[in-house]
C-alpha cells in the first residue's frame, strides 16, 4: 500500500528544488519526478534525491570493490576496496547531523561487520538508520522535526 503522504512530501522537495535552482522558462521542460522502485537501490536513489532536494549532503558508499581488466593475465580480476567493510550504504549530513544509513529490503540482514560499524558511528555521536522503504526514512525525519526546515 502507497503512504500518499511520503509520497507527497517528496513531490513538493522535489517542486521547491526545482523553483530554487532553475528559471521559470527551464521549470516549465523539467520532468515530474515519480518515487523510485521500492527495491534496495531504488530506497536509496530515493533517499538521496530528496536529501538534494532539501540542500542536505548525501552519498552512496559502494563497499564492494571493483572489477579490472589484467592485461598480464588476460582476464577480469577484483580488486579490494579501500573502504571500510560494513559501512552503511549511504553517507548523509542532514541539518548538521551526521546520519548513516543502510538499506535493508526484504530478506536482506545486517552482517556483524555492518552492526559493528553502526555502533561505532552511534558512539561517536552521529546517528545510524535501517530503513526498509522511503517511508521509514520519512519517519525518522518526522520524528527528529526535520520535515519543516
Amino acid at each position: 500500500m502507497k503512504n500518499l503522504e511520503h509520497e507527497n512530501e517528496y513531490h513538493k522537495a522535489y517542486s521547491e528544488f526545482i523553483k530554487n535552482n532553475f528559471s521559470e522558462k527551464v521549470q516549465s521542460k523539467i520532468p515530474t519526478i515519480k518515487m523510485p522502485t521500492p527495491t534496495a537501490n531504488g530506497v536509496t536513489a530515493s533517499v538521496i534525491k530528496y536529501c538534494t532536494f532539501r540542500g542536505w549532503h548525501a552519498e552512496r558508499v559502494n563497499v564492494t570493490g571493483r572489477q579490472k581488466y589484467d592485461h598480464k593475465q588476460k582476464k577480469m580480476v577484483w580488486i579490494k576496496t579501500n573502504s571500510r567493510r560494513g559501512s552503511a550504504d549511504i553517507h548523509a549530513i542532514i541539518n548538521g547531523r551526521a546520519v548513516m544509513i543502510e538499506v535493508k529490503v526484504g530478506k536482506d540482514r545486517m552482517s556483524g561487520k555492518q552492526k559493528e560499524y553502526a555502533e561505532s558511528v552511534r558512539r561517536a555521536g552521529g546517528e545510524y538508520l535501517i530503513i526498509h522503504s522511503f517511508d521509514d526514512f520519512y519517519n525518522y525525519l518526522k520524528t527528529k522535526n526535520l520535515l519543516t526546515i
